[in-house]
């Protein structure tokens, strides 16, 4: 709340921030303190980026084009003309991180599978996209030709907590 209440009251801009990185667990709620928030971030509904202009914050999200631009090298090409196209992709996590992943991979027109701990909250988020939805328990079941994990588990400093299936 405090780093909310701070973004509103301008004190990141009297301070002279001019940008700054959004991450976990505050990309949804910071859409709440933001002047303005473009087309695609609103969709998401979620921001990872913000930007200072004559004293008004303006909400982004890289986090989608990011993860398209990493993922479809790496697959090569596809008689679909994309990478991830019918490719069944299992996104752990239902934040801020995997909303963008999931509405880039739909629209690349991958079979995507959102497994989270709060099974309504991976509801809600597959409903929105079409995508199908489950437990984080029910991994092992899952046939996948890509796993993206959104989730905080194995980010900095423990690492060694990230363990595949």
């Amino acid at each position: 709340l405090a780093f909310f209440q701070q973004i509103k009251d301008g004190e990141i801009i009297r301070n002279g921030v001019k940008g700054y990185s959004v991450t976990i667990p505050h990309k949804e709620g910071v859409l709440a303190v933001l002047d303005e928030v473009d087309e695609l971030a609103q969709k998401i509904g979620a921001v990872n980026t913000v930007l200072e202009r004559e004293g008004r914050l303006f909400g982004y999200n890289t986090d989608s084009s990011a993860a398209i631009f990493s993922l479809e090298p790496a697959l090569g090409e596809s008689p679909e003309g994309t990478a991830l196209s019918g490719k069944r992709v299992v996104v752990l996590g239902a934040g801020g991180a995997a909303r963008a992943v999931v509405f880039a991979l739909s629209q690349k027109g991958a079979k995507v599978t959102i497994l989270n701990r709060t099974v309504e909250r991976a509801k809600r988020l597959a409903q929105e996209v079409g995508a199908k939805w489950g437990p984080l328990s029910d991994i092992s079941k899952m046939k996948m030709d890509v796993l993206v994990n959104a989730t905080s588990v194995g980010m900095y400093p423990e690492v060694s907590h990230l363990r595949s299936p």
